[in-house]
């Protein structure tokens, strides 16, 4: 091979690889957009924050029995995690869930797992920590399915403790959803106590 067929074929195999970047970041791009888009039409259909939402109620996976999760019992926050087993992104967020799981008690923070298919089994529910730590609701009532505007999973409610909604997250976690949701929890907390303090003549 002569150096100017070495010469042009290098400079074919630069063209070739710089449209390869070329077509991976515009591809990456257009994931992106498609990504923020169905998110956004998702968006419109979630519980708006500072809706009163009335109580939660549906089948406990474990009692099997009608339960009702009321709200202006405490100062405690109310953290709903809606779910699918069969949802990849669900098992994306469970580590995220699972952090926020394991830094607040119950007693600071009530959390409640919905399946929103009602075909989790004992398996799944204990791989995830749920079902002997955190309640999990396997038959929504379709009035709370209505009020809470639960159609897609997997979502994050946080709802203060007088049952209005602080703030929903809608699809895929990030560290910085996961670090605003508990501060959240912790601001909402904090005003819980200081109302108790208050109410106790404190």
């Amino acid at each position: 091979m002569s150096n100017t067929s070495r010469i042009s074929y290098f400079a074919l195999a630069l063209v070739l690889v710089g449209l390869n970047v070329a077509l991976a970041l515009q591809n990456r791009s257009l994931k992106s957009r498609v990504e923020a888009a169905e998110l956004k039409a998702l968006q419109t259909f979630e519980a708006k924050a500072g809706t009163v939402v009335p109580s939660l109620t549906g089948i406990d996976f474990t009692s099997g029995k009608m339960v009702e999760y009321t709200y202006g019992i405490d100062g405690r926050p109310t953290l709903v995690l809606s779910f699918s087993p069969f949802c990849g992104v669900c098992e994306e967020n469970w580590p995220f869930w699972q952090t926020v799981i394991d830094r607040f008690p119950q007693e600071e923070v009530r959390i409640v797992a919905v399946d929103l298919t009602a075909k989790a089994e004992w398996q799944y529910l204990l791989e995830h920590g749920l079902g002997e730590n955190v309640p999990v609701i396997t038959e929504l009532d379709p009035a709370s399915l209505r009020d809470y505007h639960l159609r897609y999973t997997p979502q994050t409610l946080l709802i203060c403790p007088n049952g209005v909604v602080e703030k929903v997250w809608t699809g895929r976690l990030r560290e910085s959803a996961v670090t605003d949701l508990n501060d959240r929890i912790r601001t909402i907390g904090e005003k819980g106590k200081s109302g108790d303090r208050k109410d106790d003549g404190g």
